[in-house]
């Protein structure tokens, strides 16, 4: 009896304590942490064959990666699509017409793609691919404007692209845990997952996609197929809902301040080398916009010394195309049709 009394008396280490607090703390968080890991809503987790279906909004630089990393394999990919979302309706059987016979096209695009980032997703291709034959990188005025936000759910880099290391990852998929573990989520999730009722409560992200997406898997191509339908027709149905400012036929374009800095500008010069270095064929779009930017004379020499005739400058073009408001989804992205256009003009066809 007394040798037990003395083991029960045993006084308890600071490093003890610590490790016995710290196990009594995260005992609340465990049904969130399985939670996330069970439900993987944002679809960081595990790869899917279609991301969108459902409804949710993801992340689309993972699904991009998640799924070159799934199909590679199969399709070798050799032709990529670089760019911010309004890359995303440059659909990959119009773009195949200018290219060589029996080339594989691939969509690499995220949400909010910089330019900076748009040279870390190109410097993932380089790493992972046999060939690269061609490229087309999608920009505009308003794509160089764009600011990294690391928080933002829907944009932040996929740590395959980033390259981070341990640390990277774990604060990537802590943001998205630290989202999911909140009252205003589960407010929003589960009345859908119950009774299918969409009703967002999140206060400065939503939880679900306000587009009806449509998605070819084989090409990461993601397209809006019921928006193109009540556009044509039902347009003034539709542009009820969705206001678009198109530019009066005698609006002045107006000249952007100096866009690309310094560290644009390596990142051009990376991209550059890469292009070169593997000798792709490739085109580098400037597209227009509805607030009629264009770039300033500094920025226009700069990018058209890196790429040549590879650079393809639209900011003072197609201004007939961008008073019909049927070329546009909204005030930033516009139509498959137009983005046809863009790349007939590109390419000389």
């Amino acid at each position: 009896m007394k040798n037990k009394s003395k083991n029960h008396d045993r006084k308890i280490t600071p490093l003890g304590m610590f490790w016995r607090v710290a196990l009594m703390s995260a005992i609340p968080l465990l049904p969130f942490v399985v939670a996330y890991i069970w439900l993987d809503p944002y679809k960081v987790l595990r790869f899917y064959d279609d991301y969108f279906s459902d409804g949710l909004g993801v992340n689309k630089g993972v699904v991009t990666i998640k799924t070159f990393k799934e199909l590679y394999p199969v399709y070798c990919y050799d032709s990529f699509i670089l760019g911010a979302s309004i890359s995303c309706y440059y659909q990959a059987h119009e773009w195949i017409e200018h290219l060589p016979a029996g080339a594989k096209p691939f969509h690499m695009d995220s949400s909010g793609q910089t330019i900076h980032n748009t040279r870390l997703f190109l410097e993932y291709i380089d790493r992972e691919c046999a060939e690269i034959d061609n490229v087309l990188i999608v920009c505009s005025p308003y794509v160089l404007k764009i600011a990294y936000d690391e928080n933002s759910l829907y944009g932040v880099i996929p740590p395959d692209v980033a390259c981070g290391g341990w640390k990277y990852v774990w604060n990537f998929h802590y943001n998205f845990f630290k989202r999911l573990s909140t009252y205003h989520y589960y407010a929003s999730f589960i009345p859908w997952k119950l009774h299918g009722k969409q009703e967002d409560l999140m206060r400065d992200e939503h939880i679900f996609e306000l587009q009806p997406i449509s998605y070819e898997e084989s090409v990461n191509e993601e397209s809006i197929p019921q928006w193109d339908r009540e556009i044509e027709t039902d347009s003034a149905g539709f542009y009820s809902r969705h206001e678009i400012h198109i530019p009066d036929k005698d609006a002045p374009y107006e000249v952007c301040e100096r866009l690309i800095d310094e560290n644009m500008q390596d990142d051009f010069r990376r991209i550059a080398e890469i292009l070169h270095r593997r000798e792709a064929s490739y085109k580098i779009i400037v597209s227009p916009t509805l607030q009629m930017e264009v770039l300033c004379d500094e920025d226009d020499r700069f990018l058209r010394s890196i790429f040549g005739d590879g650079y393809v400058n639209l900011t003072r073009e197609f201004r007939e195309d961008l008073s019909d408001r049927k070329n546009w989804y909204d005030n930033t992205h516009y139509r498959p049709v137009l983005a046809t256009k863009f790349m007939q003009r590109a390419y000389g066809g």
